[in-house]
């Protein structure tokens, strides 16, 4: 999650009069990830950093709910996805099969479609 800022890797123990006997300076500095993609159906929180381990809050839209989602992006987030964004899903809510007491009938208007913004025919 982090690399070195400057040109090299490499700490010198300096022997000139300014630094005599001290060591060069060297930073880590925490890896980029850009800007974290707004995910499907969902808005973002606000974006403070965009480096290793920076997190931005997601909220799905109304009718979507975060699919097994912590409710976060996390730049970096695992072993082999440094200088990335996680991954999150917004999706659709379901609302099962529909039932209607003493109904003939229900015919969904779009077959097999049980989640947000489906419409379903009611014949009592």
């Amino acid at each position: 999650g982090y690399t070195a800022a400057g040109v090299t890797g490499t700490l010198m123990c300096n022997a000139d009069t300014a630094m005599m006997g001290a060591w060069s300076s060297f930073t880590c500095t925490a890896i980029p990830c850009g800007d974290p993609p707004t995910p499907a159906n969902s808005v973002l929180g606000t974006i403070t950093a965009r480096t290793y381990q920076s997190t931005v809050a997601v909220t799905c839209n109304t009718g979507y709910t975060a699919a097994g989602a912590t409710g976060m992006l996390t730049c970096g987030l695992g072993t082999t996805t440094f200088g990335n964004w996680s991954t999150f899903t917004c999706s659709a809510v379901n609302c099962g099969t529909p039932t209607v007491a003493n109904s003939i009938s229900i015919t969904l208007t779009q077959s097999g479609m049980t989640t947000f913004q489906a419409t379903a025919t009611v014949v009592c």
